[in-house]
């Protein structure tokens, strides 16, 4: 995986699609255009090296990137 990192506006954008928010949602909340939602998007997969939202948002929540609105993890006591 590349050592680039993501950028505020990409974890913002990355954030919303785990909000579950379509590419058009993403674009009004943020008052950009779609077109600009896929350039962050494609940026992000390329970085994350994955090639869907899917992929995206396993890499961003296994690193701790986000976490999406609703999502919580059980600390390591719960799971013994």
């Amino acid at each position: 995986m590349q050592q680039e990192f993501l950028t505020p506006k990409e974890l913002e954008i990355l954030q919303l699609v785990a909000n579950i928010l379509t590419n058009c949602q993403i674009a009004e909340k943020l008052k950009l255009s779609p077109r600009t939602v896929d350039n962050h998007l494609y940026c992000i997969y390329r970085k994350l090296e994955v090639k869907n939202r899917a992929g995206a948002l396993i890499i961003a929540i296994n690193k701790g990137l986000i976490i999406p609105d609703g999502l919580t993890f059980p600390n390591a006591a719960e799971i013994e």
